[in-house]
């Protein structure tokens, strides 16, 4: 390997054959969103999709993870890691992975310099809160139904979590999350809270539901009260051509629909101005002009600050380019006419995510534990 400047992708680093590649001290490796493609650096991977359909055969799926195998590659290097929200919990440390803080440029220090807006809390205040410890409940069994772990040569539902659970007890908190009478509550409140605050910037709102059946259910719901909201309001999940119904297809479209619907709510003026999403689009999709998300889905720590920054971006806009100023003096002499400026964004809740709000906030406001009082200043 010559001196020089190399940008690769970490999946270049698939091949497992490249222990001890350059062993030299003077090699710098910088990774961008550093939370996710290092996490799992010194644990065994599993390609779930190929375990699940051979378990007898899975040692052949084992793998090193990519961030496992470039470390092994350059075992001498000196690695900097780049993260808007850093991991920190009791199976990952994004700290840990790759020492302690250089720098911390902090949501406050963001604030501080334009660089976001604020962001306002409000409570739906409609019967529809989960308890926290049936949120808590929620959280673990989740978990436990989604992680697959490697045990003894087979792949097993993890169940540590699970071992203290009711199920029942979770059944019963899906059956409420899933109820007509719950989400027709929900979609009312919606309607009318939209309708009041649509007019306040360009009228981009993001709906994020609870899991794809939420999502498609409020949908209904909401074209079941406002028929001609059928171009406004669009359902964005990962369709799943096995278990949705021909409704369902039909309101997802297809993948090149799909794709044009995410370009146009990007634009401030498109017809498209309500999004419905589960997991699609909550990071890495920067739209300047949505001002309002609506939560009914659990999230916490860095998914939820990745949510939230969907929304706290700032956003200027000129009402009139410079030939229609010409022709409009009069107008253009009200400072209103002449631009929309977004100073705040809001966050309106469904579920009941307060808690996860604050915990979140205590993390990476400051980048430091902060008290009550500076938490409820934050947000």
């Amino acid at each position: 390997m010559t001196h020089g400047i190399y940008f690769v992708n970490i999946q270049k680093f698939r091949d497992m054959n490249l222990e001890n590649l350059n062993t030299r001290s003077d090699i710098l490796i910088i990774s961008d969103e550093a939370h996710r493609s290092h996490n799992n650096f010194d644990k065994d991977f599993v390609d779930e999709k190929l375990a699940l359909l051979d378990s007898k055969n899975i040692n052949s799926s084992k793998n090193k993870p990519y961030s496992r195998i470039l470390r092994d590659a350059f075992p001498n290097a000196k690695f900097i890691g780049f993260t808007g929200t850093p991991i920190e919990n009791k199976d990952i440390e994004t700290k840990k992975i790759f020492g302690d803080y250089i720098h911390i440029y902090s949501m406050a220090n963001a604030l501080e310099d334009g660089a976001i807006v604020v962001t306002f809390y409000e409570n739906s205040k409609i019967r529809v809160h989960l308890s926290k410890e049936q949120l808590d409940i929620l959280d673990k069994m989740d978990d436990s139904e989604k992680t697959q772990i490697k045990e003894q040569s087979e792949i097993k539902i993890k169940s540590e979590a699970t071992k203290y659970i009711d199920r029942e007890k979770h059944k019963e908190i899906k059956k409420f999350l899933f109820s007509n009478e719950r989400l027709k509550k929900i979609a009312n409140h919606f309607i009318k809270h939209y309708e009041q605050r649509k007019s306040w910037l360009e009228g981009k709102a993001m709906f994020v539901a609870y899991d794809r059946r939420c999502a498609f259910n409020f949908y209904q719901k909401i074209l079941e009260k406002k028929p001609d909201w059928k171009n406004i309001i669009k359902l964005i999940v990962t369709p799943n051509t096995q278990k949705d119904s021909p409704e369902m297809t039909k309101a997802l479209g297809t993948f090149e629909e799909r794709k044009n619907i995410i370009t146009e709510f990007k634009k401030p003026d498109s017809e498209v101005k309500i999004l419905i999403v589960v997991d699609m689009l909550l990071t890495g999709y920067d739209v300047p002009s949505l001002d309002t998300i609506y939560f009914d889905k659990f999230l916490k720590m860095h998914s939820l600050m990745q949510a939230i920054a969907r929304v706290n971006r700032p956003y200027k806009k000129k009402a009139f380019d410079e030939n229609s100023i010409e022709k409009n003096k009069k107008k253009a002499l009200n400072e209103n006419s002449i631009e929309k400026i977004k100073d705040s964004a809001l966050i309106v809740d469904y579920i009941g995510i307060y808690h996860n709000i604050q915990e979140a906030l205590n993390f990476y406001w400051f980048g430091r534990e902060i008290d009550d009082n500076e938490k409820n200043q934050a947000l």
